[in-house]
């Protein structure tokens, strides 16, 4: 899996995300890159591979971020259906290559999480209690 490419950064940072339909636009764009790059095996150093995931997860927090970050008052009362939607979509395209990291770590617990207001966390758990 490749780091998000800088193309895609600056055609995300150039948005306003003044509407909830521009987070969700946002966040498809996203998916659809993530979509494009993922790979079924591990090609690569999987420290590299974790570094892109969470570069993608960040990607996806930063739209959300730039709609949704906490202001008083916020914006917006929570998030419209579509931002759930795309963001848990992401999530389970980033589970993919997080799977065949952890697997090539021997890392035993993983997770990557939706959380409001901020949008996709990805995380790595050798702890094994």
């Amino acid at each position: 899996m490749q780091y998000p490419d800088d193309v895609l950064r600056e055609e995300l940072e150039r948005r306003a995300y003044e509407s909830e339909d521009d987070c969700v636009a946002g966040l498809n764009l996203i998916a659809e890159s993530v979509e494009k790059h993922i790979e079924p095996e591990l090609t690569q150093d999987p420290a590299e591979v974790l570094v892109a995931v969470e570069g993608w997860a960040a990607l996806a927090s930063y739209v959300v971020a730039r709609t949704y970050a906490p202001a008083s008052p916020m914006r917006f009362p929570g998030w419209v259906r579509g931002v759930g939607i795309a963001l848990r979509r992401i999530a389970r395209l980033l589970t993919v290559p997080l799977n065949l990291v952890a697997r090539a770590l021997g890392c035993p617990t993983y997770t990557v999480g939706v959380a409001f207001p901020w949008g996709v966390s990805v995380s790595l758990d050798w702890n094994t209690h």
